[in-house]
């Protein structure tokens, strides 16, 4: 079972990766998807009743935005358990730490014979972990830093995200206008400032920000107006529209703090796009050949990337860049996944070295 409150009702990297990996795992296994919105049934698995984040009543229970989430998994976890109960699967996966731990506690303690894997794609502390079976890292970053916190290499298990891969490429560029594109929150913590100053020194390039607006994105767009008078554009857009986004551009630039993982990275090189992104080991890992990884706040070599770009070096870092991509197609993935639950089948609750428990890693 793959589980995700979120599902149906918001959009989230969680809540789409949990509804691809559903796709993907019907030709392999008997996989059912339980979410916390949308309709009640229909091929994948079903809806959980639950009170939604974002619902009114959920908002008059709790004062703040993070509680109401954290209320959401654990009512939703009343529902997971009762079914995981009834249908008695090897193994429930779920992205949502409070979900995790109350799964954990209810099988303990009213018993049930489900493995848990539980995807860690942040900075969680590793004493957060120590309760699913398996943990399951998206990145060999975050697999190495469990790993020497202490967890046992049999507990920690990596296989990154996967990503349906287009038919085709974007256009490579030939020259004229070079068209930028960053997506992400519209925020400072996605780099969308670093982005403006990179972008205002390269005269021939155009740049478009793709994401939700945030607090600061007036603060953004009047840097914008001031920099790139003429030469960007704000977009918010569905999931679905992404890809079109994507089409038309010749270079993706994510000048982000910190990612989990960098699914918007990972679309932009399935489409060929040249990528330069903020040199976290993250990212650096993602982007392997695929593009540059630049320091996050040192404008000038941002700019420097940019202007020297030429056609030749544009179409040689797209081939590279979707060579890159075909390495997470879900095709290529769903294997790993298969062994990731047998794996974890096998490994109930066999817990951690208790100095995991104690000790914070930086």
């Amino acid at each position: 079972m793959l589980a995700c409150s979120g599902l149906g009702h918001v959009v989230r990297g969680y809540e789409r990766v949990t509804a691809d990996l559903g796709r993907a795992l019907a030709v392999a296994v008997d996989v059912t998807v339980l979410r916390g919105g949308g309709p009640w049934l229909d091929r994948q698995g079903l809806r959980i009743p639950c009170l939604q984040r974002r619902g009114r009543l959920a908002r008059a229970l709790v004062g703040s935005e993070e509680a109401a989430y954290a209320l959401e998994q654990r009512s939703f976890a009343a529902g997971v358990f009762a079914w995981a109960r009834l249908r008695r699967p090897d193994v429930v996966h779920v992205h949502d730490p409070a979900l995790m731990n109350a799964l954990w506690h209810a099988r303990r303690r009213l018993g049930a014979s489900f493995s848990i894997v539980f995807t860690n794609g942040g900075w969680l502390d590793p004493r957060h972990l120590v309760r699913p079976d398996v943990v399951h890292c998206v990145t060999p970053v975050d697999a190495e830093r469990l790993r020497q916190a202490g967890f046992p290499r049999e507990k920690v298990v990596h296989v990154p995200y996967g990503i349906d891969l287009p038919a085709t490429s974007s256009q490579p560029w030939r020259g004229g206008t070079l068209n930028v594109v960053s997506v992400g929150a519209l925020t400072a913590q996605k780099g969308m400032h670093v982005a403006i100053r990179a972008v205002s020194r390269v005269p021939h390039a155009h740049l478009t920000m793709v994401g939700q607006e945030c607090d600061d994105t007036t603060t953004l767009r009047a840097l914008a107006e001031e920099l790139l008078p003429g030469r960007h554009a704000f977009r918010t857009v569905s999931p679905d529209e992404i890809d079109a986004v994507l089409r038309g551009a010749h270079v993706f630039l994510l000048a982000s703090s910190s990612e989990g993982f960098g699914m918007a990275v990972l679309e932009a090189m399935a489409r060929g796009l040249p990528c330069l992104v903020s040199d976290v080991p993250v990212l650096r890992w993602l982007v392997g050949h695929g593009g540059h990884a630049v320091t996050r706040d040192d404008v000038d070599s941002w700019a420097l990337h940019l202007n020297a770009l030429t056609p030749d070096r544009c179409a040689e870092l797209s081939a590279a860049a979707r060579a890159r991509a075909e390495e997470f197609a879900w095709s290529a993935l769903v294997p790993k996944y298969v062994e990731l639950y047998e794996h974890a089948s096998r490994r109930m609750d066999q817990g951690v070295p208790e100095q995991v428990r104690t000790q914070r890693v930086a």
